[in-house]
């Protein structure tokens, strides 16, 4: 085999990694997003709330299986610090309970109230750490719950 040869063999061995590397890469992509997808569409009339934050507690996305249990709009938080959003002192603990969350590596969970439109909710919050400084929390409205329970 020719140094000619050689070069042709090197230069279509590299183009051929490069591509699998492509389709790898464009199928987890599609994975992704189907997940997303089937996670938005199994959330979608459960009382349950879904926050991403990064590794400044600024809200970065959410889902909301009912939108009326969300505090203010998307518009009003997306972007924005938690405690930027959420009265005093309750933002602010949150903070802690995220910056605990990432140190430790492990979930934690917070229950407490917020006074909506429709009167008081209380809510549980589950605290996830996530890669990068990331976080996670799901919200669950335990108001029927804990009414119940009073009964």
């Amino acid at each position: 085999m020719g140094d000619d040869q050689l070069s042709q063999l090197i230069a279509e061995n590299e183009r051929l990694r490069a591509e699998v590397v492509r389709l790898r890469a464009a199928s987890r992509d599609a994975a992704s997003e189907a997940l997303a997808s089937d996670l938005a569409t199994a959330i979608q009339g459960l009382p349950i709330l879904v926050f991403l934050f990064d590794a400044d507690d600024r809200y970065v996305d959410y889902r909301a299986g009912r939108a009326a249990d969300l505090f203010v709009s998307p518009e009003a938080f997306v972007g924005k610090r938690i405690d930027e959003v959420i009265p005093p002192p309750l933002g602010g603990e949150f903070r802690v309970l995220m910056a605990r969350v990432r140190v430790e590596g492990k979930e934690l969970l917070h229950e407490y109230h917020l006074d909506m439109p429709s009167g008081r909710q209380d809510f549980e919050a589950r605290i996830v750490p996530l890669a990068a400084g990331r976080v996670a929390m799901l919200v669950t409205d335990m108001t029927a719950r804990k009414r119940s329970d009073e009964r």
